[in-house]
C-alpha cells in the first residue's frame, strides 16, 4: 500500500512538474508574437492565466449548467478545436496611429485547410478570395470584426466602429517582412501593467489593466491627461447608494467622449462642462400629461378633443454650473419633460417636481465617481448588454484620486450574478 501511495505521489508531482513547464513554454512561447514596429498601443490577454485563476469557478458553473452550452462556452470551446492557428498563452493586440480604437493581431497558421474549413463552415456568406494563387482569404465576420488569411498567418481586426473593407489588413499581410516580436519592442516589452487584460499606449500616458476574478472584474487605470485640469470647485452632495445610477465627473469633458456626447446632449449649448453629475433613482415618477385626438361629431364635422393621463417615467436629476439660465434653454430634444432650478451656482434638472432648498455642496474627494446598480435601473433604451447586464443584477463601482494635477488614477469593479442562479 505504501509503495501504491509513494508511485501515486511521484506521478502527482511529476505530473505537476509537467503542468508547469508546459505553462512556462507557452508563456515564453507567446512573447514571440508578431507585432507591427509602428504599433502605438499594445492590448494583451492573458488566455491561460484566466482559465487558471478561475479553474474552479468554470468547473462549478459546468456542472450547474449541464449539457446547457452558452455563447461563452461555445466560443471558447471553437477557439480551442476549431481554427487551425497557434492560440498563444497571451494575445498580443496593437493599435496604429490612424485609430487608437481599433486592434490588430496576428496569430500564426498551423494548419490552412482547418482555418478555410472553419470560415467556411461558419461565414461562408462573409468570405471572398483576394488571390487564389497564394491563396489569400478576406473575411468580414461582423460590422466589427475582419480577418485575412494565407497559408502563413491570420491577421485580423477588431473596432468600434463599422468596417466596410479589409484593405489595412492585406496591406499589414504583405508587410510581413517588417514585423518585430512582442518582446523586441522595448518601449512595451516588460512595461506593461500586469493583469489578465493590460493596455499601455507608446507615450504612456494611459496605462490599463484588468483582473477576472469569479463573477467580477477589478480594474485600475493610471490615465496622464498631458495638461493641468482645474481641480477646484464643488459638487452635489449625493448618496450613490441609495440611487440606480449615480456620476459625477470633474475631469476635462473632451478626453472623455461617451460623458461629453452625453452631458451635451442634455445642457444648454455653450454652458460650462468642468462639472456634470447625473442620478438615477429607484423609483420613477408619475406625471401628468395629455394629447390632443381628432374625431367628428354626430355630424360628421372634425373635433378635437383633450385626453389627459398619468405616465410613469423614470426619476433623473443631473446638475451643472450655471450662472443664469432660464428653463427655455434645456435641449428641446430631450426625451422626458425636465424642470430647471437654479440652486447655489448649480443649474439642476430634474424630471420630479421638488425643492432643492436643502442642498448641500461639497469640495470632491475624486474627479470622478460612477455608481451603477442595474438591477435597479429602468431600461431607457432597448440595448441589449444593457439587458443583459441587468438580467445577471451586475453592479458597477469607480472611484479616482489625482496623482498630480495632469494625471489621475481611476479603480473599480463590475461585479455580476448568474442570472440563472
Amino acid at each position: 500500500m505504501k509503495k501504491i501511495l509513494r508511485y501515486l505521489i511521484l506521478a502527482l508531482v511529476l505530473l505537476a512538474l509537467g503542468l508547469f513547464v508546459s505553462y512556462q513554454l507557452r508563456q515564453n512561447s507567446a512573447k514571440n508574437q508578431m507585432i507591427s514596429p509602428s504599433a502605438t498601443s499594445v492590448l494583451s490577454i492573458a488566455l491561460d492565466d484566466i482559465v487558471i485563476d478561475n479553474l474552479s469557478s468554470i468547473i462549478l458553473e459546468r456542472k450547474q449548467e449541464g449539457s446547457k452550452e452558452d455563447r461563452v462556452s461555445k466560443w471558447t470551446k471553437e477557439l480551442r478545436t476549431s481554427p487551425g492557428v497557434a492560440i498563444p498563452s497571451w494575445i498580443y493586440m496593437f493599435s496604429l496611429n490612424q485609430d487608437p480604437l481599433a486592434f490588430y493581431g496576428i496569430l500564426e497558421v498551423k494548419d490552412y485547410d482547418k482555418v478555410f474549413s472553419y470560415f467556411a463552415n461558419t461565414h461562408a456568406n462573409q468570405m471572398s478570395f483576394l488571390d487564389k494563387e497564394i491563396p489569400l482569404v478576406s473575411i468580414l465576420v461582423n460590422s466589427h470584426i475582419s480577418v485575412v488569411f494565407n497559408k502563413e498567418y491570420l491577421v485580423y481586426k477588431i473596432q468600434s466602429s463599422k468596417q466596410e473593407n479589409t484593405t489595412d489588413l492585406v496591406d499589414l499581410l504583405k508587410d510581413k517582412d517588417s514585423w518585430v516580436k512582442y518582446k523586441d519592442l522595448s518601449e512595451f516589452y516588460n512595461l506593461s501593467p500586469k493583469g489578465h487584460i493590460s493596455y499601455l499606449n507608446k507615450d504612456r500616458s494611459v496605462a490599463f489593466s484588468a483582473d477576472l476574478a469569479k463573477s467580477k472584474v477589478n480594474f485600475l487605470l493610471d490615465w496622464n491627461l498631458l495638461s493641468k485640469t482645474n481641480q477646484q470647485g464643488y459638487i452635489r452632495e449625493v448618496d450613490p447608494t441609495s440611487k440606480a445610477l449615480y456620476i459625477y465627473n470633474t475631469i476635462d469633458m473632451e478626453l472623455i467622449p461617451g460623458l461629453k456626447s452625453l452631458a451635451k446632449a442634455m445642457v444648454p449649448q455653450g454652458s460650462d462642462l468642468s462639472y456634470f453629475d447625473l442620478e438615477i433613482a429607484k423609483d420613477s415618477v408619475l406625471v401628468n400629461k395629455s394629447r390632443v385626438e381628432i374625431g367628428f361629431d354626430q355630424d360628421f364635422n372634425e373635433v378635437q378633443k383633450t385626453i389627459n393621463y398619468t405616465e410613469l417615467i423614470p426619476n433623473i436629476t443631473y446638475s451643472f454650473y450655471t450662472q443664469e439660465l432660464r428653463e427655455v434653454d434645456l435641449p428641446t430634444e430631450l426625451i422626458y419633460p425636465f424642470s430647471i432650478t437654479l440652486q447655489d451656482g448649480f443649474s439642476i434638472a430634474s424630471t420630479k417636481q421638488q425643492s432643492f432648498a436643502n442642498l448641500k455642496k461639497k469640495i470632491p474627494n475624486a474627479p470622478l465617481q460612477v455608481y451603477v446598480n442595474f438591477e435597479d435601473l429602468p431600461l431607457l433604451v432597448d440595448n441589449s448588454l444593457v439587458r443583459e447586464l441587468q438580467q445577471n443584477k451586475a453592479k458597477l463601482l469607480l472611484d479616482s484620486e489625482w496623482l498630480t494635477s495632469s494625471s489621475v488614477r481611476i479603480w473599480g469593479s463590475l461585479s455580476w450574478k448568474n442570472k440563472d442562479k
